[in-house]
């Protein structure tokens, strides 16, 4: 029964056992069964194919052949190590059986898929068709074996594997218009304008799409809901402040268990080499643990906390443009401090990011979580300048006009700079145009914290009008 797949697999995988050999589809990661339970040794029924591809593996998301004799169907993930449910139990084949051989189930391997909402121009992913035949299948997310579901609940989550609460319908509508329906879960996956993945009963309710191609980097929404507390907003004296002041800060907004999901991922990656890295700007900036800035617990900060909700607050209900990942931003203890007193510090050593990149609208907001406590000055708080929006946009406009967009010849000399002071489970919000800076730590532990920045739908285009340079809140149509 391997004879279909030996071929497609000898240059795919290597057997997960160290044995030198091929993964043949007998099983998905070994050369054999015998080799996955005693590593090394081989049962009669090896094929014992050398390996002649690279020694990368990570080809999770191919297909393998089925595990029943006879049957050369390739497995869809219904049931691990099998076409489908009926032919583990020996009963033939069931109706969401893919049917399809190995060669026909890995066809578009590799190949990176959006679910676009044509209604609100929104797309979700990115993902890969696990597996598809006519016009049923299961769309797998990009960290398999994970799959997009409806579950039990009515609810839709990306922590399917494969099972038959991931299995989708595709029904067209015209043309590349489709609907998708939950089998099992008997809803249509729809989306509501806080950019959450929804299912509705009513076909009518349903959101049409399109399954769009796209490159692995694209800038999409997860395949996961995105968390949006109904009980958690900005109130008007909150969104008055942040008008005032150019910031805010919520408290206690992340969940413990994100902090340490987070925190966890943080530090495994900081033990490895690599882990520090300089920005390549010429001067001693660094980059920390950047390979997992997209990394789910990372962006479970943004998207699985409230904090998506509370942005669309300020900026407006899906107003946002998707962002793929966070960056993660650690101060470490310094030997030796100015001699200067916490109002003194920084007085123009303050930024605005991207104007010295030649950017003078880089993004629209910067949402910064703390993973660490941060409750005194000088312990590498952000520090912020209130009410320098207001000050700083007239001088932007006109050094834009001038072409000396750096502000550097001479930068202003800002007042009353703050420390912020935060818990762990804090955000601020910051505008894009009110001046910051990275504050000094005299402590004696690492402070800990992660910032995304986040873009209006339109920003670019507001940003080539110069719009951007008029109006500081054209961006924030929460305010209006």
């Amino acid at each position: 029964k391997a004879t279909v797949s030996v071929l497609y697999w000898t240059q795919k995988m290597q057997c997960a056992g160290d044995c030198g050999l091929a993964v043949t589809g007998v099983t998905p990661t070994h050369c054999c069964k015998v080799c996955s339970m005693f590593r090394g040794k081989h049962g009669p029924a090896c094929m014992k194919s050398p390996f002649q591809g690279t020694t990368d593996n990570n080809n999770s998301h191919l297909r393998a052949v089925c595990s029943r004799d006879h049957c050369n169907f390739a497995q869809t993930g219904i049931v691990e190590g099998y076409c489908c449910m009926a032919c583990l139990n020996n009963r033939g084949h069931g109706q969401y059986c893919g049917q399809l051989s190995v060669t026909e189930a890995n066809k578009d391997a590799g190949k990176t898929f959006a679910l676009r909402n044509l209604e609100r121009e929104t797309s979700f992913g990115p993902f890969t068709l696990q597996w598809k035949k006519r016009n049923i299948a299961v769309l797998a997310t990009d960290t398999p074996p994970r799959t997009l579901r409806v579950n039990e609940e009515g609810t839709v989550d990306s922590h399917g594997r494969g099972g038959l609460f991931a299995v989708f319908e595709i029904k067209q509508i015209v043309d590349t218009v489709v609907t998708l329906f939950a089998v099992t879960g008997k809803r249509f996956l729809s989306a509501d304008d806080d950019g959450k993945l929804t299912a509705v009963h009513s076909e009518g309710c349903a959101t049409l799409w399109t399954i769009d191609e796209v490159p692995l980097d694209t800038c999409l929404f997860p395949c996961f809901s995105v968390k949006v507390d109904p009980n958690l907003s900005l109130n008007p004296e909150e969104k008055r402040m942040f008008k005032e002041a150019g910031y805010i800060v919520k408290k206690q907004v992340i969940p413990k268990k994100l902090i340490t999901e987070a925190l966890k991922a943080i530090n495994s990656r900081l033990c490895t080499p690599g882990a520090v890295v300089t920005d390549g700007l010429g001067g001693s900036g660094m980059k920390f643990c950047k390979d997992i800035a997209t990394d789910s617990s990372i962006r479970n900060l943004l998207f699985g906390s409230g904090v998506w909700g509370l942005a669309q607050d300020l900026i407006g209900k899906n107003k946002i443009h998707p962002v793929r990942g966070g960056q993660i931003a650690l101060r470490g203890p310094q030997s030796s401090l100015p001699d200067l007193a916490p109002g003194e510090l920084h007085r123009s050593g303050w930024h605005i990011d991207g104007i010295d990149k030649g950017k003078h609208s880089a993004f629209t907001l910067l949402v910064g979580i703390a993973l660490t406590d941060c409750v005194e000055p000088n312990n590498g708080n952000l520090i912020v300048y209130p009410g320098s929006h207001h000050v700083l946009l007239p001088l932007l406009k006109d050094s834009v006009a001038a072409g000396n967009l750096s502000l550097r010849h001479p930068r202003p000399v800002l007042s009353n700079p703050h420390h912020v002071c935060c818990t762990a489970g804090d955000v601020v919000f910051v505008h894009h145009k009110l001046a910051h800076a990275g504050g000094p730590n005299a402590g004696h532990q690492i402070r800990y914290q992660v910032y995304f920045r986040l873009s209006h739908k339109n920003h670019e285009e507001f940003t080539a009008s110069n719009i951007t340079l008029e109006d500081l809140w054209v961006e924030y149509e929460g305010l209006h």
